[in-house]
């Protein structure tokens, strides 16, 4: 099933009692954009599909809440919780990181193996150095949830 508006297309992966996963667009707003962002598209779809309403088990007048957060220019799933026990659920199991994210990059041109410091500006603050790729890292800000930052080239494309 796909949530379509304007020329926007939002395909729901997989859904539930409670809870939707839909594959998020790249330049899209997850929740700060009123009308226009992921979560108010996806809750009018719903109201347009009695299917899926009756699927997930929604109010068609209730919105839909991001368990987790993608960054608006990040394209991958995320997690829809429609009604307030589900977000709990899954909202828990982020917080106790029971639940792993992944996150795979699609690069144009030659990547270079990085040498101890953040050349893709992944790090949480801009221009702030790290080891990209020990297995286990901490700054100050971040003791009770340490960062752990992996990578490795999948593959190697040439055209």
């Amino acid at each position: 099933m796909i949530i379509e508006k304007n020329d926007i297309q939002i395909p729901v992966l997989a859904a539930g009692r409670g809870w939707l996963a839909v594959d998020k667009p790249s330049g899209m707003s997850v929740h700060n954009a009123p009308g226009e962002d992921l979560c108010a598209i996806v809750s009018q779809g719903i109201g347009d599909e009695a299917e899926l309403q009756d699927r997930i088990g929604i109010n068609p007048l209730q919105d839909v809440h991001p368990v987790h957060r993608l960054d608006s220019e990040t394209s991958g799933v995320i997690l829809l919780a429609a009604d307030p026990e589900c977000f709990r659920f899954f909202s828990r199991q982020f917080n106790d990181r029971t639940i792993q994210k992944t996150y795979i990059a699609l690069v144009h041109g030659r990547v270079e193996s990085p040498k101890n410091r953040d050349i893709w500006g992944m790090g949480p603050r801009p221009g702030l150095f790290f080891p990209l790729f020990l297995p286990k890292f901490q700054f100050a800000d971040s003791i009770q949830h340490p960062a752990h930052r992996l990578g490795k080239l999948l593959e190697d494309y040439w055209f």
